[in-house]
């Protein structure tokens, strides 16, 4: 069973694409919205949609995530970014890679990173709708 709901992930996503700590001001209020691992800090969301979608890709339906990549595609802009920081990191986020996967790690993380299995089938479903939904937009960024 998933930590949110299928209204909750699209409520979250409405707001905006972040990795970093919102301004109060910024973002409402998820005490509805129960405990997603490094997403609540004092009733705000911090986290990214990009996480949450990947937590939540097995238990959508080929429409809901249709209407995740519409709503999520909405928040792309139009001209390229100065920093695109948050976008990449939102995209990398539905593959579950919640780490930068640079050269400069240590032994054991590298010994860790071997041994993970990754499928990456529910993502790329669900990136391909985002393409799609761009694409209908006529959005720069596809």
């Amino acid at each position: 069973m998933s930590n949110i709901t299928y209204k909750q992930l699209l409520n979250i996503i409405s707001w905006a694409i972040f990795t970093k700590p919102l301004l109060k001001n910024q973002v409402q209020n998820i005490s509805d919205i129960k405990k997603v691992e490094g997403a609540e800090y004092g009733g705000l969301y911090i986290g990214s949609p990009g996480r949450d979608i990947y937590f939540m890709l097995p238990y959508l339906s080929e429409i809901q995530m249709q209407e995740v990549a519409e709503k999520l595609s909405e928040k792309f802009p139009f001209k390229p970014p100065k920093v695109n920081v948050q976008y990449s990191a939102c995209i990398r986020f539905v593959y579950g890679q919640f780490e930068k996967q640079g050269a400069l790690r240590s032994d054991d993380d590298l010994k860790r990173m071997k041994k993970e299995k990754i499928d990456w089938k529910l993502p790329r479903v669900f990136i391909k709708y985002l393409k799609e939904e761009m694409e209908k937009r006529k959005n720069i960024m596809v």
